[in-house]
Order: C-alpha cells, then sequence, then structure tokens
C-alpha cells in the first residue's frame, strides 16, 4: 500500500478551498487553515508522485515538509509528453512552469512553492504556529489554485512518471 496518495492531498485541497468559502469575512484564522491545508496538499501530492514514480519512500521523508526539494526531486522523474506526432519522455520539471491566474495575474506552481525563498513563512511551523497577522505569503486562494492546478497534473501524469535518479 503506497504512503502517499492522490485522494488524501485533494482532500486538503478542498478542505482548504472550503474554509475559504465558509468565511465570507476570510477571517485570519480560516486565511490561515486555507494556507495551510493548501500546503499540505502541495506537499502531499508531490511526495505522491515521487513515490508513484519508483522514489525510495525514505527518500522521499527524508525531504520533510521541504516543498523545494520535493519539487526538485519532480525533476529527476520523467513524464510522457506528445510532441507532435510523436510521444516522447521529458523531464518532470515543467510542473514547475504549470500556470494559474489568480486576479488576472498569473503565477506558476514553482513560484507558489519557491515563496520561501522570498522572505514567505517557512511551512509548515511558520504557518501553523504563527499568529495569524505575522504569516507573509501569496493569498490561501492563490495556493490553493496552485494545490489544484498540480494535482490536475499528477492526475494526468500518474500512469506514465518513472523516477531518473541519474538524471
Amino acid at each position: 500500500m503506497p504512503a502517499y496518495n492522490l485522494d488524501t492531498a485533494e482532500a486538503f485541497a478542498r478542505h482548504a478551498r472550503r474554509a475559504l468559502e465558509e468565511d465570507e469575512d476570510a477571517s485570519l484564522p480560516t486565511l490561515q487553515v486555507a494556507l495551510y491545508n493548501a500546503r499540505v496538499s502541495l506537499e502531499m501530492t508531490l511526495k505522491a508522485l515521487l513515490e508513484k514514480a519508483g522514489m525510495p519512500v525514505g527518500s522521499i521523508r527524508a525531504r520533510n515538509h521541504h516543498l523545494r526539494s520535493l519539487l526538485n526531486d519532480l525533476g529527476t522523474c520523467q513524464v510522457k509528453l506528445q510532441i507532435g506526432e510523436q510521444v516522447r519522455l521529458v523531464a518532470a520539471t515543467g510542473a514547475r512552469a504549470l500556470e494559474m491566474s489568480f486576479h488576472g495575474a498569473v503565477l506558476t506552481v514553482g513560484w507558489v512553492i519557491d515563496a520561501e525563498d522570498h522572505e514567505a513563512s517557512r511551512f509548515p511551523n511558520g504557518i501553523r504556529y504563527a499568529q495569524p497577522s505575522e504569516i507573509k505569503d501569496y493569498p490561501p486562494a492563490a495556493v490553493v489554485a496552485a494545490a489544484y492546478r498540480l494535482l490536475e497534473w499528477a492526475r494526468e501524469h500518474w500512469d506514465d512518471i518513472t523516477w531518473s535518479p541519474t538524471q
């Protein structure tokens, strides 16, 4: 039985979205919960992809909650991509460039995940234990959008992702 799965990742994303929808005033604690759950969803999706690709679970667990490292590890995987009439194996680094629209701006999954490198609160403790007013990050709705976009990509490549540690 797998240690990680996309259904769990999707449940966290769904709870994050629901929290934002149910609190029309978007109170700070609600924003904190939504942001935390969306980032857990990103983490679980990355870990599920890596495990499905064949990366040893021990290596995945060694990354703890460091989303950027997990995303970098995904770059050592390959997925099938149709290029013209041919299907080729390409590096899964394309996941970093997955785009979503947010209030007229275009964000990428990579930018959202790399936010910690640009003074955003460190996941998970910088979100979970911080006072809501002290948390720095993208708006929770943008992180929720990134979680859903990565989940969509994961489902698209679920059956063809492979791990290539020498890549």
